[in-house]
């Protein structure tokens, strides 16, 4: 099958009696009336048996009749060479458009959609006052669904019009014929509907037996395509109606959704990058802040208000894993930073949800007590460095000394005299170990400055070298 490839149509408008083919190639041979032929003005055709050489001579009208009825008795082979000859002799004259249409609808006949669809294209291109462009435009608009269905392409052989081979579906196929009808019409009747198809072809590419060779750039193409159709597309008060606007406000609500769906899939994908999740989040808020009156959206408003908590426990989780990271390599600053703002995202729904309430209190709870873990800490490394510094410095060790400066300073900077005085009760933080750290806290800018200013004598003696600190 691959060597010569499927075959469409091959017994098309045959009405003839079955005649042995011996026979037939005698008789043929003999008529001596097929073949290439050169027709001055139109070049080189290839007339095939049975067809009379007398069409080159018909006038623009015989044309249309002849293809018109070929059409009509099925004969497509005829009706396709016809409506091409019209093209070439009588591109200017009023039936060219129907000329046009004819090779997509033979071709259409034939089982080849996306040869179909480009003569379409040419058609609305050549002639775009054609009359029945309405029906052109819907007939390619369902070509492109055919196949974002999943409909396989063909390649058609060269040199002939029947023999083709399968190559399988192609979502990246798929979206460019939907952007060809975007930008044929970019406010017509079908374009909302075209729009909505190439974000759908890109998600569409992650799926299915091929997916897993699609870029994660699909993602990406599928949320500009959805936020384009928003954009383009939704309507504004004072706006007048479009033509099938209840169709557009429904694609527009479901271009939202799908966003904030694609920006929630990517959030699962990365715990460490919570801007996904924030996305999704925001998304989900939209679309209930700008839908919340839409009758049709009430299932999908409910779940977008539960999945956004779920996103929100989400972000959490993924806050508590980069904190307890830092925990874990004594960056205690960094490790603060990353527990106190989970309070911040339970405190914007979860806390307050009747599902997530019970696991969010908990949550809150075991960050209180890693926040006065971390302070403690926190003490404890700024009065260690603090002292191993002083040290550094008294050996000549600058470098070395002006690095466990800044660990102190930024251990202490952030605390307040408020916060350090709270933790005199803390294990196995004392009363003498606040007020040192305290003093520290005042004394450490001075120690810095005076550091750096050592390092940058401008006496080459006194210079401190960065070997083996």
């Amino acid at each position: 099958m691959l060597a010569w490839g499927c075959h469409s149509g091959s017994n098309e408008g045959r009405n003839d009696e079955l005649v042995p083919n011996h026979v037939l190639r005698k008789k043929r041979w003999q008529e001596g009336n097929h073949g290439f032929v050169r027709i001055e003005g139109v070049g080189w055709k290839y007339f095939k048996p049975g067809r009379d050489r007398a069409v080159m001579k018909y006038s623009a009208l015989e044309l249309v009749e002849y293809f018109r009825k070929s059409m009509t008795e099925k004969k497509y082979a005829d009706a396709m060479f016809g409506a091409r000859l019209y093209l070439q002799k009588f591109a200017n004259k009023d039936s060219a458009p129907e000329a046009q249409r004819t090779v997509g609808d033979v071709y259409m006949k034939r089982g080849f959609d996306r040869e179909a669809f480009e003569e379409y294209q040419t058609l609305l291109n050549n002639y775009p006052k054609y009359d029945k462009a309405a029906e052109v435009e819907e007939i390619m608009i369902q070509i492109a669904d055919s196949y974002l269905d999943g409909k396989w392409f063909r390649w058609k052989l060269p040199y002939q019009e029947s023999a083709y081979i399968p190559t399988g579906p192609s979502m990246y196929k798929t979206s460019k014929l939907y952007n060809s009808i975007v930008t044929n019409a970019p406010f017509g009747t079908f374009a909302a509907r075209a729009q909505y198809g190439i974000g759908q072809a890109h998600e569409r590419a992650l799926k299915g037996f091929w997916g897993w060779l699609a870029s994660e750039g699909e993602y990406q193409k599928a949320t500009r395509a959805y936020q384009l159709l928003t954009d383009r597309y939704s309507y504004r008060e004072g706006d007048a109606n479009r033509t099938g606007q209840e169709e557009i406000n429904g694609l527009v609500a479901s271009a939202r959704y799908r966003m904030a769906e694609l920006y929630e899939v990517q959030a699962n994908e990365g715990i460490y990058d919570q801007s996904m999740a924030q996305r999704a989040i925001d998304a989900f808020q939209d679309f209930q802040d700008l839908h919340e009156n839409d009758p049709n959206q009430g299932e999908r408003l409910k779940a977008a208000g539960e999945r956004q908590m779920a996103l929100y426990m989400e972000r959490a989780s993924g806050l508590k894993a980069i904190a307890a990271f830092y925990e874990e390599q004594k960056k205690w600053v960094a490790a603060r930073k990353y527990y106190g703002q989970i309070n911040d995202v339970l405190g914007e729904g979860p806390l307050a949800s009747d599902r997530y309430r019970e696991e969010a209190e908990a949550l809150s709870a075991m960050v209180g007590r890693k926040l006065v873990r971390l302070d403690v800490a926190r003490v404890q490394q700024a009065l260690a460095q603090y002292d191993f510094a002083q040290a550094a410095e008294t050996d000549g060790r600058l470098y070395t000394s002006l690095r466990a400066f800044r660990v102190a300073n930024l251990n202490l900077n952030g605390l307040t005299e408020e916060a350090l005085n709270g933790l005199v009760k803390e294990e196995p933080l004392t009363p003498e170990h606040v007020a040192r750290a305290l003093t520290i806290k005042q004394a450490v800018p001075a120690d810095l400055v005076r550091v750096d200013g050592k390092i940058s004598l401008p006496d080459e003696k006194n210079q401190p070298r960065r070997v083996n600190e």
